[in-house]
């Protein structure tokens, strides 16, 4: 059964400190779960993930950009990054995870391929002892290094390691690490504050449950993006159950814990409220759909019939649910830019090589554009090839077709048949192929 499946943002979410030093790390040992600032040895710092790229900002040896000086750098929070070990003490090799000042994580774009995505994933480090700087790496099959591109404004992404290595001026992969210092000798520990509902998009008029794991401590919140863990700070507020932060506009939360003087992280939560009747996404990364061709209701299968993709024979309901596909005709979505999707099974996309319309996993073209032809009604091209995802029931095999062939039937009069609008729970998906009588259709599932 198909069906729609229900997703939700990651929280927004930061923790920072006014003012700290960060001290230089000089060996793997001192690599420890912390919040970080990496400099390339051209100067610049990582930012935050932004879509296929990490913006990258200049670290100077003076000015307001974060000082250098020695072993030991000024706070600049908006290069900040928080580390965590995830590797064993005793494994061969030393792995972390990272992640922005917005909470998001960063990851690979999967395999020997250029680019960045969010994610959680254990980037493997490697330290070259005697110039004490670091890189992170791939894993397995992700032979990619975390890189500036010096001809595209410094910005960072995950590069072959090919690449790299052949030009490591144009895309330096060695970072000095500056970790955050404890800042001071106090005993007392104090966690920062978590929040209910966590950041992202709230109804209007939606109370935020503040808790601390610290026993005894106060917490104190602002909604005006100031510091709560300034004692002068007139905006700041006591928590209790009786004054909870309530959300009526988008605005920034801070809210920090405080026992015996000694305050906690300030989390920084971004909160913006929901619009009416706004537009979801056509299609999510991580969403399960099942492709199919509602003229002859079979869905596109990963088994092959010599060359091609078999189809699998399924049945739509009257409800709009579908029922009869395989595991084989499941495809996991990778939602791109602008639009573009690709479609993948067991860690490999359904794409096209550089000849033949057949398709296949793990082929070098698998972006997907979604083109709406109105009506609710859309066709899938590679972006690629510019071939069209097709069922042709004369060879009963799913493959492509060219462009050309497709343009001539673009001008033909339309199914006068439309698609039912279905409840909350499930939501219909056509797209065109080469005539009036093969359309695809998605279904989302749980």
């Amino acid at each position: 059964m198909a069906a729609l499946m229900a997703f939700s943002l990651m929280p927004a979410q930061t923790a920072d400190a006014a003012g700290e030093t960060y001290t230089k790390v000089v060996s793997a040992d001192e690599l420890t779960d912390g919040r970080y600032i990496m400099v390339t040895d051209t100067g610049y710092a990582p930012g935050v993930l932004d879509g296929t790229w990490v913006t990258a900002e200049q670290i100077a040896a003076d000015g307001e950009s974060g000082i250098q000086s020695g072993d030991t750098i000024q706070e600049n929070e908006s290069v900040v990054w928080e580390l965590t070990v995830t590797s064993a003490k005793d494994a061969a090799d030393l792995t972390v995870t990272l992640k922005d000042k917005n909470g998001a994580f960063i990851a690979p774009k999967g395999g020997n391929n250029n680019g960045i995505s969010e994610g959680e994933y254990d980037w493997k480090v490697e330290l070259d002892q005697e110039n004490q700087k670091f890189t992170f790496g791939g894993q397995e099959d992700d032979t990619v290094v975390l890189a500036s591109n010096k001809g595209s404004q410094n910005k960072f992404r995950a590069y072959k390691t090919v690449t790299v290595n052949g030009n490591p001026n144009a895309y330096p992969s060695e970072f000095t690490l500056y970790k955050a210092d404890d800042g001071g000798s106090s005993s007392v520990t104090v966690a920062a504050p978590q929040a209910t509902p966590q950041a992202g998009e709230v109804e209007p008029g939606t109370s935020v449950v503040l808790t601390t794991s610290t026993a005894g401590a106060q917490i104190y919140f602002t909604l005006d993006g100031s510091n709560p863990a300034d004692d002068n700070n007139a905006a700041r507020e006591l928590y209790s159950v009786d004054n909870q932060p309530v959300i009526t506009a988008d605005c920034t939360l801070k809210a920090a814990a405080v026992l015996e003087g000694v305050y906690s992280a300030v989390q920084t939560l971004q909160y913006t409220i929901a619009e009416s009747g706004q537009d979801e996404p056509l299609l999510q990364d991580g969403d399960q759909v099942v492709i199919y061709a509602p003229a002859y209701n079979k869905a596109l299968s990963s088994e092959k019939t010599g060359f091609y993709n078999a189809g699998t024979d399924i049945t739509v309901g009257s409800d709009g649910m579908v029922t009869g596909y395989t595991d084989a005709d499941i495809w996991t979505v990778t939602a791109n830019d602008d639009g573009i999707y690709s479609f993948g099974q067991d860690g490999q996309n359904i794409g096209l090589g550089d000849s033949y319309t057949s398709m296949d996993l793990g082929e070098t073209h698998d972006d997907w554009e979604v083109i709406d032809l109105g009506d609710g009604l859309y066709i899938v091209k590679n972006t690629g090839r510019g071939n069209y995802m097709e069922w042709y029931a004369q060879y009963s095999n799913w493959s492509t077709t060219i462009p050309t062939a497709l343009q001539r039937m673009i001008s033909s009069s339309f199914p006068s048949t439309k698609w039912t609008n279905l409840s909350r729970r499930i939501r219909n998906r056509q797209f065109r192929s080469r005539t009036a009588t093969r359309w695809l259709s998605m279904r989302r599932r749980i």
